[in-house]
């Protein structure tokens, strides 16, 4: 096929006006240049036709009346003479100039909007270090922000960058509207792609000490949503991985910091357990993959079954009040069950060996080895001190010896949830044969059905029965009796509208309800817990929380692990064991089960060694006489200074690390 020179020169010049800004500056150049050249040629050609003496010139002379004509129009009126083709050929040298000039003006107009527009939708290079990524954008984003302003209040300049497919004027907006001062954390958002390697280099990724990777969709979405929210979850963690990798090998190697370097924890929220087993068995290195339902169905349930446990967690979990650190000293070959002595502030909770292998509760008598590291929770890391002497002796007790079982329980469910499957499931593990729990749903369908008849044959040895009743109905939730019930659990009331606004006004809908039945049938005393379920954390706050034994369930407990693990990626073993069906669980106990004579003046450091007889670890008390006090936690206190002295009654109770319930 013949192509003729003009569609051959198109063709060149689309391609090179393709390269962008450089290449249409060039060719407004280059054309200003063919211009000043043909005009001056052709004024020179009517120079020579008509030599007149006021306007003949030489070649330089025309060839700068030229540019000034294309440059100023005002020039113009510097022509001599009568010869009309001069005033021809400047007015064509005027038009000439004020064409390729409008067109370069416009150029420089696009190219400058186009550089705002950059700036304003974030396409720079993040050049920042040792920052906190977080990948995704969800309804989530605002808690894990809040944990991680709180954690790095210390830092002067603590970063968090964010990449996800938003707007970056809808983030900025956002984040703006949530934190009105930002004190000492910088927040950057960039919008792309978070499974592109351009655009993990973008946000140096390479660079970053830790990464949260958000699902695409909230618990409630389809199992289809949660399928293609978990590959977009992997193909990022794969890319952050070839990215970190590129660098660690372009990273030079004789630098004393590079062991440092090398570490970057990746925390992911992914639904499907075959995926998560997946991760696992590649065994990446500080890759940790979060099933927000199961921690949250877990604390649910071991909240529900011991009084005022929920305060514990949450003071545990969050970033204000106690933490628990990984702390490694010369230990002297001391056995463990000393340890709690050697320390000003601090309880020991537990072994990590050279191996990273974490044992909660290990025998007293376990001598500290030279590579040992121990879990302690305390105030703050900076008070965390081993002294090589003891700071007291504690006083000795006689042990109790109590014979205990569980009781038989009632629990409630109004409506569903993809969580209630794991609440059962907990519920199954814990609860002694003959214990009801009762699930009121209004309308299930044909799949909800079927899960609970399944449950109903595979723990035979619980009494689960489905109610077929509106759970927004004052009248059914009379008829029931609600408050005789252990727990009632609170979850979505609609399958078909898992959105969080609906679920959250349902929910506070029956919670309004639940507390007209207790003014109307006048209850003092409300032994029931009501534990609720709320999507949006913001409408937390819209529930007055007036009994330490309710709880609500929000994203706000599973950001707070979130976070956590994202700062220190090795106490993820210690969340491991703790919400475990076997091994060591935080339970409340009651003061009667370590000591026979009450009440009894002891000391905290006192406290700690009784309860070390029965194998377990004191890490705080509750007093019983300030169960309804919220200013002072209701009742709840952690770590207290080991030489306070506390008068326990029958109504104190102990929070301990132990075994079982028992």
């Amino acid at each position: 096929m013949k192509t003729t020179i003009g569609k051959r020169f198109r063709y060149w010049l689309e391609n090179f006006m393709a390269h962008g800004g450089v290449a249409v500056f060039l060719s407004l150049l280059i054309l200003f240049i063919i211009a000043l050249i043909v005009l001056t040629i052709i004024r020179g050609i009517f120079v020579a036709l008509n030599p007149d003496e006021q306007i003949t010139a030489n070649f330089f002379k025309h060839f700068w009346r030229v540019f000034l004509g294309l440059t100023d129009p005002g020039t113009l009126g510097m022509e001599g003479g009568d010869f009309i083709w001069y005033y021809i050929v400047g007015t064509v040298t005027i038009l000439s100039g004020l064409v390729i000039f409008s067109m370069l003006i416009a150029f420089i107009t696009t190219h400058v909007e186009e550089i705002i527009y950059n700036f304003r939708k974030g396409k720079s290079q993040v050049i920042e270090q040792g920052h906190t990524l977080i990948l995704g954008w969800n309804e989530r984003i605002f808690d894990v922000m809040k944990e991680l302003i709180v954690a790095n209040e210390s830092e002067r300049n603590g970063i968090i960058v964010i990449l996800s497919e938003e707007d970056k004027e809808t983030m900025d907006h956002k984040i703006a509207k949530q934190f009105s001062r930002m004190k000492t954390m910088k927040i950057i958002t960039r919008t792309g792609d978070t499974s592109s390697l351009n655009e993990l280099k973008r946000v140096n990724a390479k660079e970053a000490k830790s990464a949260i990777i958000l699902s695409c969709c909230p618990d409630s979405s389809s199992d289809d949503m949660k399928e293609i929210s978990d590959t977009k979850t992997i193909k990022t963690i794969l890319a952050l991985l070839m990215s970190r990798e590129e660098y660690l090998i372009n990273y030079n190697r004789a630098s004393t910091n590079v062991e440092e370097k090398a570490h970057m924890t990746i925390v992911a929220e992914i639904f499907s357990n075959e995926k998560r087993k997946i991760l696992d068995s590649l065994r990446f290195r500080n890759v940790i993959s979060i099933d927000s339902r199961e921690i949250l169905g877990k604390l649910l349930v071991q909240t529900s079954l011991s009084s005022g446990l929920e305060l514990v967690y949450s003071e545990i979990l969050s970033f204000k009040g106690c933490e628990i650190y990984k702390y490694r000293t010369e230990w002297g070959n001391i056995p463990f069950g000393e340890l709690q002595c050697h320390f000003i502030d601090g309880i020991p909770l537990g072994i990590m060996n050279k191996d990273n292998i974490l044992a909660l509760r290990p025998p007293a008598t376990r001598k500290m080895e030279k590579d040992d590291s121990i879990f302690i929770l305390a105030e703050d890391d900076s008070t965390i001190k081993f002294k090589k002497q003891k700071i007291a002796e504690p006083k000795q007790y006689s042990l109790v010896k109590k014979e205990t079982s569980r009781k038989v329980e009632k629990e409630l469910l109004l409506g569903w949830h993809s969580i209630a499957e794991i609440i059962l499931r907990e519920f199954a593990n814990f609860l002694p044969g003959g214990s009801a729990i009762d699930i009121m749903i209004y309308k299930p369908s044909a799949q909800v059905e079927a899960k609970i008849k399944s449950f109903q044959e595979e723990f035979r040895e619980l009494k689960i029965s489905l109610i077929h009743e509106n759970p927004l109905s004052p009248r059914n939730l009379k008829n029931i009796s609600p408050f005789s019930y252990n727990n009632i659990i609170i979850l979505a009331q609609d399958e078909k509208d898992y959105t969080p606004e609906k679920v959250d006004s349902d929910t506070m809908l029956i919670l309004l309800l639940l507390r007209e039945l207790i003014n109307e049938q006048g209850i003092s005393e409300k032994k029931t817990k009501i534990i609720t379920q709320i999507l949006n954390s913001d409408n937390q706050e819209l529930i007055e929380q007036s009994n330490v034994d309710d709880f609500i369930i929000s994203n706000k407990m599973i950001t707070k692990i979130i976070a956590q693990i994202s700062e220190n990626h090795e106490i993820k073993f210690l969340y491991d064991q703790l919400f475990c069906e076997e091994g060591s669980e935080i339970y409340i106990k009651p003061v009667p089960f370590y000591f026979d004579t009450l009440p009894v003046n002891v000391s905290f450091l006192d406290i700690l060694s009784q309860v070390q007889q029965r194998q377990e670890i004191c890490l705080g008390i509750r007093r019983g006489a300030l169960l309804k006090d919220p200013l002072q936690n209701f009742g709840v206190l952690l770590n207290p200074e080991k030489n306070r002295v506390f008068t326990l009654t029958a109504d104190d109770s102990l929070v301990v690390l132990a075994e079982d319930e028992l």
